[in-house]
């Protein structure tokens, strides 16, 4: 695979995960009962449909009609970022294990991302890739700080 190849596999592969977390948030926002956690999540599931879309721009791989049919197709029964749900013992109850999980997936994510940046060599796909990233960076800070309110919300 020349450098070219590689560098569309991973755009395509960024896209692939966007749409991942775009679906683990709109499932993850069926489960909580606070209507801002709620809240929270329909609007991280947004912001990463529009990062899968980021990456759509700059991959020559799937044509507009092919990546609105992904987009739109649901979740993946193999969604890794899914899968993390699966974990959860009591995930009617489980907000705050919830957040738990979301906030290790965008950490995650934004070591992925970061890797995937400093060895990318176009300039205009780096800046896509650090667009990305403090992106990702604000969607861990605002599930922490939501973790926090609703864990103090739980404790009274």
């Amino acid at each position: 695979m020349n450098s070219n190849d590689a560098v569309q596999q991973a755009i395509y592969d960024s896209l692939l995960t966007e749409k991942d977390a775009m679906d683990f948030y709109r499932t993850a926002a069926l489960y909580v009962k606070n209507p801002d956690a709620r809240r929270m999540f329909e609007l991280l599931a947004k912001e990463e449909r529009e990062h899968a879309e980021w990456f759509h721009r700059i991959c020559n791989r799937i044509d507009l009609d092919e990546f609105l049919r992904l987009i739109d197709s649901g979740p993946s029964p193999d969604s890794s970022w899914l899968s993390r749900l699966d974990s959860i013992p009591d995930l009617e109850n489980g907000e705050l294990e919830v957040m738990k999980v979301a906030m290790r997936q965008e950490k995650d994510l934004e070591k992925e991302l970061q890797r995937i940046a400093d060895a990318t060599e176009d300039p205009d796909v780096r800046q896509i890739y650090e667009a990305n990233i403090a992106s990702t960076h604000r969607h861990f800070e605002m599930i922490s700080q939501e973790y926090n309110r609703l864990k103090e919300l739980l404790s009274l």
